[in-house]
C-alpha cells in the first residue's frame, strides 16, 4: 500500500465509517487474528516469493529476518 492509499484508508476509517471505539477495537482484534492465522504460512516459506516484503527480506534476512514478523512485533501481535 502506498502512503497515499494508506492516508485514504485512515481518512475513511476516521471520518466516513461512523464506527465507534468498540467497532474499531473489534476490527483491530480481527486483523490481529488474521495475522496470527497467516503467520505459520509465512514462517514456513511456502509463499515467500509472493510476499510483499520478499525483496527487502532477502536483502536484509541475515540481519533482521522476516519483515512480517517484525511488523507483528511492532504491533504487539503474538506469534510463535
Amino acid at each position: 500500500m502506498t502512503d497515499e492509499e494508506r492516508q485514504k484508508r485512515i481518512h475513511h476509517h476516521m471520518y466516513e465509517t461512523c464506527e465507534g471505539i468498540a467497532e474499531h477495537a473489534e476490527r483491530i482484534v480481527k486483523l490481529e487474528e488474521l495475522c496470527t492465522d497467516m503467520w505459520p504460512i509465512a514462517r514456513s516459506g511456502v509463499c515467500i516469493d509472493r510476499c510483499a516484503h520478499y525483496d527487502e527480506c532477502m536483502q536484509q534476512y541475515d540481519e533482521r529476518g522476516c519483515m512480517l514478523k517484525q511488523q507483528m512485533d511492532k504491533l504487539g501481535i503474538p506469534h510463535d
